[in-house]
């Protein structure tokens, strides 16, 4: 797992310093060698990840103006919409970092507004080894729910999708479909965001079921 995640390389992908199983590493073994393990096995273990830290926080910091060391039950109160322009550089950083991962098929099913870090105004993806020491994704019920009305698109696609849905409106979705977008999203933002949840919704000229991250691209 180490040389896999530390061997990553990429502007919008922040590095990982270290990584190393503590304890009898028994929940890492079991992963890596799809072996359904037993509770008892796995109690002593965990996974130390070491990054650079940023004084800027996360997206989700930068969206609720908040202190990456302020508590967290009292930080993500109320946010504030980014401007267009930052919703388009963002979101462009994002999915160009996603892009890269799906090249080197490396799955990122924990893409959500508190995993990316935000590094001299860029955005860069964390937390890869979530997905090798198979922990849960915080959106997985959402995913799930989106994918079980026949969408044939991929998770990071339709977690990008609530991700640009907070950047334009300042507060996460209430429902796992954003039915409901706030006044003053722009038209261009708005049709993105419909094109990823409701496909048959949108002009067959604006939209194209993705087989890739390729065709998600915001531009």
């Amino acid at each position: 797992m180490r040389s896999v995640v530390m061997a990553f390389s990429h502007p919008y992908i922040l590095p990982v310093l270290h990584i190393d199983a503590l304890g009898d590493g028994s929940l890492l073994f079991f992963h890596l060698n799809h072996i359904p393990p037993k509770k008892q096995n796995i109690t002593g273990s965990m996974v130390v990840v070491v990054r650079p830290w940023s004084s800027e926080g996360s997206l989700k910091d930068m969206i609720y103006k908040s202190k990456p060391k302020s508590q967290y039950s009292k930080k993500y109160v109320k946010g504030q919409p980014l401007s267009e322009h930052k919703i388009a550089r963002h979101g462009r950083q994002i999915l160009e970092g996603l892009a890269f991962l799906q090249a080197k098929k490396f799955p990122y099913p924990h893409l959500h507004s508190g995993n990316i870090i935000m590094s001299n105004g860029v955005c860069r993806l964390t937390d890869l080894e979530n997905a090798i020491v198979a922990l849960r994704p915080k959106l997985c019920d959402a995913v799930n729910a989106v994918l079980a009305k026949g969408l044939t698109i991929e998770p990071e696609v339709i977690e990008f999708g609530y991700v640009l849905y907070e950047m334009a409106c300042g507060y996460e979705v209430d429902d796992v479909f954003p039915h409901a977008i706030r006044e003053g999203v722009s038209a261009t933002v708005k049709a993105i965001i419909d094109s990823i949840f409701f496909p048959a919704g949108v002009c067959c000229h604006s939209w194209q079921r993705p087989s890739g991250l390729s065709r998600a691209v915001y531009v």
